[in-house]
């Protein structure tokens, strides 16, 4: 039997448990492990936080109608933004268990909005200007998340920028580990 000599871990950039379960079995198993780090463009204009309880902290002290971005896995922390029935507007996959997890934590089906991205600028400035919102809940997704496009149409419509922060991580570019793999380095 065939036995793998390399795991290049490739998963979202918040995707922290995956990522530590995929470089433990690695470590177990004797396998070389490679992370690859999403190369995310540097936007200004954006508010940055580094825990979700510090967003939802500011939300409070703010009377603004907030689009999160941010996932269903998210919704029940959000919950403790003050009025968030009337004020939080969510945009999470189409999948049975998100929209359940959102509908159980107390959110109106009217505020929740169950798409696939990423979308274009375009697409994300007639949600946001549909909603009302005044900030946008966002992650650093990088590229193929659609972060540029997010940021570009929430300021094209006046809102505020609330980012999570990406958390800290060990690892290669795209392009690094393809280079080293075609010079054979692996």
């Amino acid at each position: 039997t065939e036995r793998a000599r390399l795991v290049i871990d490739a998963s979202h950039p918040y995707a922290e448990a995956i990522s530590r379960n995929i470089s433990e079995a690695c470590e177990t198993s004797g396998v070389r492990f490679l992370r690859v780090i999403r190369e995310g463009p540097d936007v200004g204009g954006c508010i940055r936080f580094s825990r979700l309880d510090d967003i939802i902290a500011w939300l409070n002290t703010q009377k603004a109608v907030v689009f999160s971005t941010l996932g269903a896995k998210e919704a029940k922390a959000l919950t403790a933004v003050a009025q968030y029935k009337e004020r939080v507007w969510l945009r999470i996959l189409p999948n049975p268990e998100g929209l359940t997890a959102c509908l159980e934590a107390g959110f109106s089906p009217k505020r929740l909005i169950c798409m696939q991205g990423p979308f274009s600028k375009m697409v994300n400035s007639a949600i946001f200007r549909e909603s009302g919102a005044d900030v946008l809940l966002t992650k650093d997704s990088g590229a193929e998340g659609g972060y540029l496009e997010k940021v570009e149409a929430a300021h094209e419509c006046g809102m505020t920028v609330a980012v999570l922060a990406r958390p800290e991580e060990d690892g290669l570019t795209l392009d690094a580990v393809i280079d080293l793999i075609e010079r054979g380095g692996v």
